[in-house]
């Protein structure tokens, strides 16, 4: 779990809060595909290394067993009373306390993301420029910074992505900077 995966998990942990994680089932599946043991150790790695967090904060851990009494087990727990329930984060900052996307900790946390992103990204295509300026310049190490170049235009254009899907707008400051012709300066280095 790693990449993707693991930043919307980080990513939903800021969109619920604190007090709604307590409303939260995390699943696992595929068992008919795997060993039990082997499930069973992935499980345990799931709870301890990257839900251990939620869980502590009250989420609780159940597993599909691709069958009906399986599937019933998960939604009894789910659909307790709803009084019992708590907004999720998102809904409290943006109802509650009229806060834009933008302003709350998730939105927060996807701007930081991306700004971080951008940041890397104009470091490493300052590297590229001055490796191409050296005389005895390292093409070994000039791919292997086009390649990480590469990556980070990836994680950028996935990170706008998800902005677009939540309908968050980029902001003034983010649009310069993700105007900026990044990728010709790079199209012409591959000539």
């Amino acid at each position: 779990m790693a990449g993707t995966p693991l930043k919307n998990l980080r990513m939903f942990q800021e969109l619920c809060g604190h007090n709604a994680l307590r409303n939260i089932i995390l699943t696992t599946t595929m068992w008919l595909d795997v060993e039990e043991e082997l499930g069973s150790v992935r499980e345990k790695e799931l709870e301890k290394k990257y839900w251990s967090g939620m869980i502590s904060q009250g989420s609780k851990v159940f597993r599909f067993l691709n069958t009906p009494e399986s599937a019933w087990i998960i939604l009894d727990h789910f659909l307790r009373p709803a009084h019992e329930r708590q907004a999720v984060q998102l809904q409290e900052e943006m109802v509650d306390l009229e806060r834009q996307l933008s302003e709350t900790k998730a939105g927060k946390k996807l701007y930081g993301e991306l700004e971080t992103i951008v940041k890397k990204q104009q470091t490493t295509l300052q590297k590229i420029r001055e490796e191409t300026k050296r005389h005895g310049r390292n093409e070994v190490l000039l791919q292997a910074l086009k390649e990480e170049h590469e990556a980070l235009r990836k994680d950028l254009a996935n990170t706008v992505t998800q902005m677009q899907t939540l309908h968050i707008p980029l902001g003034k400051r983010l649009r310069g900077i993700l105007s900026f012709p990044l990728l010709s300066y790079i199209g012409k280095l591959g000539r």
